[in-house]
């Protein structure tokens, strides 16, 4: 791709100003644009690459392009993306009296990592320019926040300032401006010594997101050393508010932060939120991240399963499930395998969430890994049915058979447009569930021929792929109930209401037990609440009649 750059005034027309590698996917400038970082990634191989394109990329002894009415550039980040364990998060920004946002570069920009020596370390007001970045710090725990400083010449040379240490799991994130923004302040750079003020937010399984002032301090010398002490924490809350009788909840609140801190750093939060506890019937739930490997190849998968508010194994036994997923494509089993999410997070439950079901007792398998994993030349979609049916088994087979908390004989499948394809597939081809819930999906991908989702080929390139996958030319081998919903006005081009339609027709002429229906005036996500509300009672009908009590029975007819 080429970029062009055109002077808000003073330029007649725009000039090229950087020709990308891959295709380009935007660009942070720093104060005065005299610098930016262009983003570029290339979708097969997976691959992102940071460039540092002009003043500082010259400080940092970057390439001169052949084109010398170019500027200078240097490749500053090039990596995997779906390695999410190497991921260096991404640089703060902060925002000009002009409404625009420009990165934050702490440090003298005047100085190189050669000029500031030991003398003056990254972070220091007389160091070398850094950003300042933050990141959700995936792990094999689980997620991990974090901020590092960054050094603008060269990313290896970084420093950790913070990082997260859940439970309860805390966040720092946007930068917040202690200076009134006019265009003479648009210059002046955050100061780690004097302390950044950012957004922080903490929550835990018990208790919603609320959020803080944090003010990150970088000293001189070990917070220890002078006497300083390196977490506090305070609440600007007025009294009557902050004391509401909930000692536990006071304490989770305003206790100093857990985290991990550079010895030379210093955090204060203060809480300025109070958010009640958004959804009551489910306080009590339970939440557990899972690991549990597929068979076939070793991946390993990873799933957050929830348990109703009181459940206990030994007195109530296995329960009906409602297993939520969206198929994923993946270049590497290594990078399939990594562990997205955290399980200290609060569970947040919107209106169509599947999480409503741990009310009704269900058992509730949240966004289990169905990894579609397709290696150096091998496309993903080659095996798409096989690897979904055995990423499928490998979750009953660990929440039924090594937990022993489901049944697996009243085991639902459910999911929203790719998931929902995900589900009619499962249910064509396996016999692991007792029956589906489809939200506006795409079963016939002859209708679908230029590509879908992450598959670039067309249907002609690939035509045994694009018919082993449509659930459309399948019907005959489903036996187990679907419901069907779709918006009654789906613009999304890959998911026509036709496509369920067309898919209930099928079932009907094939005798599959089925129920299809439209929503009046919704999209391709539901928005209004008489429509949310019908989804929910449709669906809460249709797995107390197939699931709970039904556990799979086809006998009763279509809808």
């Amino acid at each position: 791709d080429i970029v062009y750059r055109q002077l808000a005034e003073g330029e007649a027309s725009p000039r090229v100003w950087f020709h990308s590698e891959h295709r380009y996917s935007g660009c942070s400038w720093h104060e005065g644009g005299s610098t930016g970082i262009v983003f570029e990634s290339w979708w097969r191989t997976r691959n992102t690459r940071w460039w540092l394109v002009g003043d500082m990329a010259r400080v940092a002894g970057g390439e001169q392009p052949t084109d010398t009415n170019l500027p200078p550039r240097l490749k500053y980040i090039d990596r995997n993306y779906e390695d999410v364990y190497s991921d260096p998060g991404s640089p703060l920004v902060r925002k000009t009296s002009r409404g625009t946002y420009v990165i934050a570069v702490a440090g003298d920009k005047t100085k190189s990592l050669a000029d500031a020596g030991d003398e003056f370390p990254l972070g220091h007001a007389s160091g070398p320019p850094c950003y300042i970045a933050t990141g959700t710090g995936q792990s094999e725990e689980g997620s991990r926040p974090f901020v590092d400083i960054i050094s603008c010449e060269d990313p290896s040379r970084s420093r950790r300032l913070y990082h997260a240490k859940p439970p309860p799991y805390e966040s720092l994130s946007s930068l917040l401006s202690e200076i009134s923004m006019s265009p003479e302040t648009d210059h002046v750079e955050p100061n780690l010594a004097d302390g950044i003020s950012m957004w922080c937010s903490r929550e835990d399984l018990l208790h919603p997101s609320q959020q803080y002032l944090a003010k990150l301090t970088l000293h001189d010398s070990p917070a220890a050393d002078l006497g300083l002490v390196a977490s506090t924490a305070s609440t600007i809350l007025p009294e009557s508010s902050a004391d509401n009788g909930d000692e536990e909840k006071e304490d989770f609140l305003d206790d100093p932060s857990v985290a991990v801190l550079d010895p030379c750093v210093t955090l204060d939060v203060k809480r300025i939120t109070e958010y009640p506890h958004p959804h009551p019937q489910l306080q009590g739930m339970t939440k557990k991240l899972v690991r549990y490997k597929r068979e076939s190849d070793g991946v390993e998968l990873t799933a957050k399963l929830y348990l109703p508010p009181g459940y206990d194994k030994e007195r109530d036994g296995p329960l009906p499930c409602l297993l939520w997923a969206y198929p994923k494509e993946f270049k590497s089993r290594e990078a399939a395998s990594q562990v997205r999410g955290s399980p200290h997070t609060f569970a947040e439950v919107g209106g169509t969430s599947p999480l409503v079901f741990a009310c009704d007792g269900y058992a509730v398998l949240d966004g289990p890994g169905f990894p579609i994993v397709g290696e150096a030349d091998e496309e993903p979609n080659d095996t798409y049915v096989e690897q979904l049916v055995d990423s499928a088994k490998a979750a009953i087979d660990h929440v039924a058979g090594k937990l022993g908390v489901v049944d697996r004989n009243r085991v639902a499948v459910g999911g929203h447009s790719y998931g929902a394809f995900m589900t009619a597939n499962l249910l064509c081809h396996s016999d692991l569930f007792c029956c589906g819930i489809a939200r506006s999906g795409a079963y016939n991908r002859t209708l679908t021929p230029f590509g879908f989702q992450s598959e670039e080929r067309t249907l002609w390139e690939a035509t045994d792929t694009y018919m082993s996958m449509s659930p459309f030319l399948h019907v005959k081998k489903m036996t187990k109930p679907i419901l069907l919903i779709h918006g009654e006005d789906d613009t999304n081009s890959g998911t026509h209401t036709m496509q369920s339609e067309r898919m209930y027709a099928a079932l009907k002429g094939a005798g599959v037990p089925c129920r299809m229906v439209i929503l009046p005036h919704e999209k391709h996500g539901y928005r209004g609440l008489e429509s949310v509300l019908h989804t929910v009672a449709e669906t809460e009908a249709w797995l107390e009649r197939y699931c709970k009590n039904g556990g799979g029975s086809s006998s009763s007819s279509s809808d």
